[in-house]
């Protein structure tokens, strides 16, 4: 997906600062071949290695100043990497206009100048230090739209789905998340500019659909309300589905309907763990075994498909404890589409860090990269296991990599059912082409959409 936290900063920039060329590259050979005045790199902790061992690589032939953003380093604000002579903290929108404006005046700033811009972390006789704390965007409204088309081939992610983001942060504070390192508080886009965005995603990209990637959309029920009103009142769902993350303590009849209503057909759960010690430990307030099962009780009654994100390796789980996972997973595999799970990770700026930060599991100047250990090709990826910071006491690295091979394994079966019933809900549910008249049909026989679908389905080999 398109990076868009980079594609706000970007706008914004275009809006406030005049006389300034933006590009954005994902490739360190194509930044030097630009040769820009100042290069900014964002990251997060799975990439942070990867990011300095590229810029060491653009310093080899660029001499320019280069900072560092994203939400590893706003985690570890006081743990610069070497590699970069500055950095953003935080909300990085109106820091960067700021930013740039010095830049306009000097490309290499001194300690004195970045003290004076609010979020940054910088060095002064070789300390690390940090200005005065940037203050949210309280107002999300005064942002322009993301900037999609400077993201290149990236603008869209696929011609299935965009994504969009209509608020930022959370009320909750999981042990295991580092969302409140970069977004502190929970601030929204008000439904009328959310509709806005989406009219103009639409228009745009004619998604078949269109995934909001919030960390919690219905955290305020009554502007969700507004919201789908203000949908219902546009028609902007119409003829497409939306796809988003519910926590499972929050799913009821009455939010069940209005996200059949309005077309919100996948929802995806952050489940965890269906072991009550391993909620209460990972601080998943408010959600029990019983309140996950709910949650999937009303998915199924109202014909609505979830996916399910889980966790394991947490210090005092057991073999059991894994084991009622799968189970909660199988016997609601009516309703869970997708699925996933993953090995606990200690990220910085979590409780998580702090207690393996204290056992001696983790360090500040730790290989990072261990963390994308998941990502790497399937014949390294054991051997990397026995390398990453583990926090489980109860069960062996061995039986968490089994456990996640028999996760992958479900998953992959999923794929194509989930990908079919995807289709399914979007013609019967969603666009009713099937209940059409037969010259409807005849008119829609050549559309993009129906070319997509009947290839969809020769290439997943389903009739």
């Amino acid at each position: 997906m398109p990076p868009l936290g980079i594609g706000h900063i970007i706008s914004c920039l275009k809006q406030r600062v005049s006389g300034v060329e933006i590009a954005f590259f994902r490739d360190a050979d194509e930044v030097i071949s630009w040769r820009p005045d100042v290069l900014g790199v964002s990251c997060d902790t799975i990439g942070i290695m990867f990011a300095r061992e590229q810029v060491r690589h653009i310093r080899e032939e660029l001499p320019i100043c280069i900072f560092l953003a994203g939400v590893h380093n706003s985690s570890m604000p006081l743990n610069l990497a070497p590699e970069f002579d500055f950095g953003v903290v935080g909300e990085g929108e109106m820091t960067m206009c700021e930013l740039v404006e010095l830049f306009k005046v000097t490309l290499k700033p001194d300690s004195s100048s970045l003290a004076k811009i609010c979020g940054l972390n910088y060095r002064e006789a070789g300390q690390v230090l940090l200005s005065p704390p940037r203050s949210n965007i309280e107002d999300l409204d005064i942002l322009p739209p993301p900037d999609r088309d400077v993201l290149g081939t990236y603008e869209a992610p696929s011609w299935r789905m965009v994504h969009m983001l209509t608020s930022r942060g959370c009320p909750f504070q999981c042990a295991f998340c580092s969302s409140s390192a970069l977004w502190s508080g929970l601030r929204y886009f008000s439904p009328q500019r959310v509709v806005n965005d989406m009219i103009a995603l639409r228009e745009k990209y004619d998604p078949v659909q269109i995934f909001i990637f919030d960390d919690l959309m219905v955290a305020n029920k009554t502007r969700f309300r507004e919201l789908c009103k203000l949908m219902k009142e546009t028609r902007v769902h119409d003829g497409i589905m939306f796809r988003m993350q519910v926590r499972a303590n929050l799913m009821t009849d009455e939010l069940a309907d209005l996200l059949w209503d309005l077309h919100f057909h996948e929802i995806d759960f952050g489940i965890e763990s269906n072991s009550a010690p391993v909620l209460k430990w990972l601080n998943k307030r408010g959600v029990t075994p019983d309140v996950n099962q709910h949650a999937m009780d009303v998915m199924r009654s109202h014909n609505l498909s979830a996916g399910a994100s889980l966790i394991i390796g947490t210090p005092h789980e057991t073999q059991d404890d894994i084991q009622t996972n799968w189970d909660f997973v199988q016997r609601n595999l009516d309703v869970i589409n997708r699925v996933g799970c993953g090995i606990l990770m200690p990220l910085p700026a979590t409780r998580v860090w702090d207690e393996a930060l204290a056992g001696g599991i983790v360090s500040d100047d730790m290989d990072f990269s261990i963390y994308g250990w998941n990502f790497w090709p399937d014949d390294q990826r054991l051997e990397a296991l026995s390398r990453y910071p583990l926090m489980a006491q109860n069960v062996s690295g061995e039986e968490l990599w089994q456990w996640i091979k028999k996760f992958e394994g479900l998953r992959d079966s999923l794929i194509k059912d989930a990908e079919i019933r995807c289709w399914h809900r979007l013609f019967y549910d969603t666009r009713q082409a099937w209940r059409r008249e037969r010259d409807e049909l005849a008119r829609l026989k050549g559309s993009r959409l129906i070319r997509m679908a009947q290839g969809l389905r020769d290439v997943l080999g389903h009739k």
